[in-house]
């Protein structure tokens, strides 16, 4: 079962909130990333000149590759080293699904960066704000590996105000030390729970709004003079690849120069976590509350089956969707675009989980398992034997077919089990569902035995007043 960090250890959640930190939900990796530029935004007095700490770190490595004599000398593998790091434990960010850290930046991704800064510092560039951009122009890069060399960097920090804020909470479990700190221990593996004050994550990093070159050069005329000499900026909409961007970086200082002027004048804002218009961190919440508002009995079906307990859950969150206005949660405030494919598997995992334990349903609730062939959505499980898979897909998908045809099938063979539901939530693209569920009725019976398909109508309705 999943858990928010309040919920885990009994915390009430409006004095947590009251601490400015991000309540994790333990088992599942926020989308949300730790933003260098919004460290000077900070409130949390352990972040105090966090980002000066940052540009330090990045700043030796700019020393060391301007001062090496050849790749593989002393100051190389120095660099080298401050550039090599894992995902660190705990903090329940970024992409890894099982809980497992992630792998850092790799040697072959190390020896790139390290290239790519010294062409750099060759054209004068060397301002440690350049790191910042690697996710604009370094294949390989994202907000994720980012965030992750953020938080390495600042692991002392993080384990401090850790620390600083469970003690405001009276917090009396289980605790370790990390990094020279006392915090929470995690319910289930010897590893830390790391708190971060929310005024530091954002959904997408303000660098990711550089990976939008027309708005870059509408606001910066070194950087619009470089890219009219290869593009007609002014006559149509410009589409740069990563390697094209880097390219221009490499080649013309200028450009650099614009493109790092341009990201340091960018407003830094912090994320509103009210709002929450990407819902990353409201969809355990509102799939807590809906399917607390609205319970569902499961005495009724045969408990120890996770099949049954899987349909069950699934036909309540048709009904939900359906016939209870549920289907606003799938969509944007003014309700004119859904939300992303990601938000509905956390909200089905947050309603599921919280049927289950209602219930007090023996079965294990588990949000992408990867079992070798990629991450299905959910595995329900009780013991080794007894599974069921659900794979939830929006209309709007193009891998509607193929996930019925290769990708839950190589699922069900890698975790062993013939039992799998195919939750298909409808938010549009009439079409693209008539066709799909009329190919899926002429599959065979047994594929459409251990592939049970269960089309959910998420599409707008009006409200009786306004027919």
């Amino acid at each position: 079962m999943i858990a928010s960090f309040t919920d885990t250890f009994n915390i009430d959640k409006n004095t947590f909130d009251r601490t400015g930190a991000y309540d994790p939900v333990i088992g599942v990796d926020s989308r949300l990333f730790v933003d260098p530029a919004l460290l000077e935004l900070s409130q949390a007095p352990e972040f105090d000149k966090a980002r000066q700490e940052v540009e330090s770190y990045f700043g030796i490595i700019i020393r060391l590759v301007r001062d090496l004599e050849c790749q593989g000398d002393r100051r190389w593998r120095k660099a080298e080293k401050l550039l090599t790091f894992t995902e660190i434990r705990g903090t329940s960010l970024g992409y890894c699904g099982d809980g497992n850290a992630g792998s850092g930046i790799g040697p072959r991704l190390r020896k790139s960066i390290l290239e790519s800064i010294g062409i750099l510092i060759d054209c004068g560039i060397e301002n440690p704000t350049v790191f910042e951009l690697l996710g604009v122009f370094e294949e390989g890069v994202g907000s994720d590996r980012i965030s992750d060399l953020i938080t390495h960097i600042l692991r002392k920090r993080i384990a401090g105000y850790t620390e600083r804020v469970s003690r405001k909470l009276g917090y009396t479990s289980s605790t370790m030390q990390y990094e020279g700190h006392l915090v929470p221990r995690h319910p289930a593996r010897d590893e830390p729970i790391l708190l971060l004050p929310r005024d530091i994550l954002s959904p997408l990093p303000i660098a990711t709004g550089m990976e939008d070159i027309d708005w870059v050069c509408a606001v910066n005329e070194r950087v619009r003079s470089v890219i009219n000499q290869y593009f007609p900026w002014d006559e149509q909409k410009i589409r740069l690849s990563k390697a094209e961007i880097k390219k221009l970086m490499l080649e013309h200082p200028e450009f650099a120069a614009g493109m790092i002027e341009t990201y340091s004048t960018i407003p830094r804002h912090a994320y509103d976590f009210v709002a929450d218009d990407t819902g990353e961190a409201s969809w355990y919440r509102n799939g807590q509350s809906l399917a607390r508002r609205n319970p569902l009995d499961l005495s009724m079906v045969d408990r120890c089956n996770p099949m049954d307990v899987a349909r069950a859950v699934c036909k309540q969150f048709k009904h939900l969707v359906e016939d209870n206005g549920a289907w606003r949660l799938l969509f944007n405030e003014d309700e004119s675009k859904p939300r992303t494919e990601r938000y509905a598997q956390n909200l089905f995992l947050a309603i599921s989980s919280t049927y289950c334990l209602a219930n007090d349903v023996d079965i294990d609730v588990s949000p992408e398992p990867n079992s070798g062939n990629g991450p299905v959505d959910f595995k329900l499980s009780r013991g080794r034997m007894r599974k069921c898979l659900v794979e939830l897909k929006m209309s709007s998908s193009g891998q509607l077919r193929h996930c019925v045809d290769e990708q839950i099938p190589s699922y069900l063979q890698a975790e062993g089990t013939n039992h799998s539901i195919y939750l298909l939530v409808q938010t549009g693209n009439e079409k693209r569902v008539e066709s799909f569920v009329a190919y899926y009725q002429g599959l065979s019976p047994s594929t459409r035995k251990s592939i049970e398909l269960i089309v959910v109508d998420a599409r707008p309705k009006k409200s009786a007043s306004k027919r």
